[in-house]
């Protein structure tokens, strides 16, 4: 059921970010996610959790917008090969505890 729910949860978050960019057009959100990442850079290393939060969503509703802009599946591929690569040098590199169980989908 989790499953699911975050099929359509992340399907839902594509439409509506799909929806916003045939909405204000490229150009705009590429400099909108310009302006989100330096709003994000601003308060990262603060201490108001609320302010990071907001703002880390704002960043991930745009770069989402890039993602379909430059290409979602492509963007996708490189994420889970990003992840896997990640995973296979924490893997190699530290001793995993016996009860460790390596996340679902990665190689």
């Amino acid at each position: 059921m989790d499953n699911i729910r975050e099929i359509l949860s992340l399907s839902r978050m594509k439409n509506a970010c799909s929806f916003i960019l045939r909405h204000y057009g490229a150009n705009h959100q590429i400099e909108k996610c310009i302006e989100e990442m330096e709003e994000l850079k601003h308060v990262i290393n603060g201490t108001d959790f609320e302010a990071i939060q907001e703002e880390v969503a704002d960043v991930l509703i745009t770069t989402l917008q890039m993602a379909l802009i430059v290409g979602f599946d492509k963007v996708v591929e490189q994420i889970d090969y990003k992840l896997n690569r990640t995973i296979g040098v924490i893997e190699r590199t530290v001793t995993m505890p016996q009860n460790w169980t390596k996340p679902p989908n990665c190689s």
